[in-house]
């Protein structure tokens, strides 16, 4: 059995600001919506789907690393790994996927106080 990159992974590391803005996105927007149709409480459940989105989401790059790591795959023949397995994109997306889960978090523990000022309850 060859090995064969996870596509999910690839394209988290090729565009990491893109799947951390999708998550937000979902998450913020969502939590806005759901709390204008069923009440403020709902912004802040919201917000644990973005923390869980958010380590899913970038789990899989994470999962892939280790892959990579426990073989010979880990750099090209030049002794550097192979784009997008490079040092500064992989820092890129684990600090994007840091951001992702604070934002969540935050919205998850302080998100009433947040959406209180934007929908009265």
């Amino acid at each position: 059995m060859a090995y064969q990159a996870d596509k999910k992974a690839i394209f988290v590391l090729s565009h990491p600001i893109v799947s951390g803005l999708i998550i937000i996105i979902i998450g913020v927007l969502g939590g806005v919506y759901a709390a204008q149709l069923f009440g403020p409480n709902m912004f802040e459940r919201f917000g644990s789907l973005t923390v869980a989105l958010g380590v899913l989401i970038f789990g899989c790059v994470v999962t892939e690393l280790q892959v990579r790591g426990q073989s010979s795959l880990i750099t090209a023949d030049n002794g550097l790994p192979p784009s997008p397995f490079t040092p500064p994109e992989v820092r890129l997306a684990l600090f994007v996927q840091t951001l992702v889960v604070c934002i969540g978090t935050i919205q998850w523990g302080f998100g009433s106080l947040a959406i209180d000022g934007i929908i009265p309850s």
